[in-house]
């Protein structure tokens, strides 16, 4: 609501307010105290006309009429150094919405990042060789799905925070907890953020053998996948021995 910066200090033609009603021709002018009672006297003077409009002998209510009259008058003329110019704040922007399930992928990537970290850790989190590792880490580390390479990147638990539920960062942190604890360190791990493609921590990811990626990783997050990805590859070598099987 637009307000008066001031009822103390005169605006251009002082504090006007005219009643239309009454028949009113030339608007009063005054103080605003002095506008204000002349309003009060009219309303008093006229019981049939307030019964009619709804007129209130309530000061407040009267205050705010006479300033409601003047905020219009000096809007429309341009003195709006006079007014207290109400803007509205902008609307709040929609909740990100978060999947409740996935410790390892966020909407669209629900289901393989749930089965991928049941299917790991319910076999014992057994891990690839730190070789294996390492090699995948040097490629994470350099590739633009990589979060940690982002100009705006907040830092891996930050990430982590904005792109998955409370529910899903805490099984994170479990996880990461025991990959520390198994002493599995890359020699790029510093480097190492989030995929942004899969939604799958990398420090994670790069210690868990290609099985529990490749059954349960969809067509189109695989699609989203860097062209150089190692997930890409390992797929590849898979399709390659099934048809080799005769």
């Amino acid at each position: 609501m637009n307000r008066l910066k001031s009822r103390v200090n005169f605006p251009p033609g002082g504090f006007q307010v005219i009643i239309p009603a009454t028949n009113q021709k030339e608007p009063f002018s005054g103080s605003f105290e002095a506008a204000v009672e002349f309003v009060m006297r009219v309303r008093r003077a006229n019981p049939g006309l307030s019964k009619q409009n709804g007129w209130k002998l309530d000061r407040g209510e009267v205050e705010d009429y006479v300033e409601a009259q003047n905020v219009k008058r000096l809007l429309s003329s341009g003195y709006t150094t006079f007014v207290n110019v109400y803007t509205a704040p902008p609307p709040p922007r929609p909740a990100q919405k978060k999947s409740q399930d996935a410790p390892f992928a966020a909407v669209g990537r629900v289901l393989s990042g749930a089965v991928l970290l049941a299917d790991w850790v319910g076999h014992g989190a057994q891990v690839v060789s730190e070789s294996l590792a390492n090699t995948r880490a040097n490629i994470c580390a350099d590739c633009p799905k990589n979060t940690h390479n982002d100009p705006g990147n907040r830092g891996f638990w930050e990430t982590i925070q904005d792109r998955l539920t409370t529910r899903a960062a805490a099984q994170i942190r479990r996880i990461v907890q025991l990959k520390n604890e198994m002493k599995l360190k890359t020699v790029r791990e510093s480097e190492l953020g989030v995929c942004s493609a899969c939604d799958c921590p990398l420090p994670l990811k790069v210690w868990t053998p290609a099985k529990y990626i490749l059954n349960v990783i969809p067509d189109e997050v695989f699609n989203q996948l860097a062209p150089g990805c190692w997930v890409r590859a390992d797929r590849d070598q898979e399709r390659a021995s099934e048809k080799a099987v005769p």
